[in-house]
């Protein structure tokens, strides 16, 4: 998880942009074909839960997935 802006300061300044980047070796070759959003849903789940996201910044999704 990473925090942007033009400031850098901490806190990060209203408006900042909060990266949170999630990704998840796989080794099984079937699994790779998988939907993304299926395959990383419990990490994101994990991440959701101890960054405590939604209390901080009042938001419940994401504005952009990539």
């Amino acid at each position: 998880m990473r925090a942007s802006s033009t400031a850098s300061r901490v806190p990060a300044p209203p408006g900042a942009t909060l990266r949170v980047y999630i990704e998840r070796y796989e080794a099984a070759p079937d699994r790779l074909e998988l939907p993304v959003a299926d395959v990383l849903g419990p990490v994101v789940a994990v991440a959701r839960e101890l960054a405590d996201i939604e209390a901080i910044t009042g938001r419940a999704e994401p504005s952009v997935v990539t």
